[in-house]
């Protein structure tokens, strides 16, 4: 499956507002982007490598971050 591609900064924006949805993580702030390179193994080019949390839960955004993560990397590589 041919995957649609996004640049860091667009992948930020969906992942912080899907995971600001979520109960006690409206104060979620920022997420930072980078991309893999190596290993043929991986089934995405991106990873989240730095997050702020803010006033926000960081265990009910880190079960969050992980589901998104998970399906998001599953659809869209990085273009940056």
């Amino acid at each position: 499956m041919l995957k649609a591609t996004k640049t860091s900064a667009v992948l930020a924006a969906m992942i912080i507002e899907q995971v600001r949805a979520h109960p006690n993580c409206a104060g979620f702030k920022s997420i930072a982007i980078a991309r893999l390179t190596g290993s043929a193994t991986i089934s995405s080019n991106w990873a989240p490598i730095d997050a702020d949390y803010g006033d926000a839960d960081r265990a009910a955004c880190d079960l969050a971050l992980a589901e998104l993560v998970r399906r998001m990397q599953a659809r869209f590589d990085l273009s940056d």
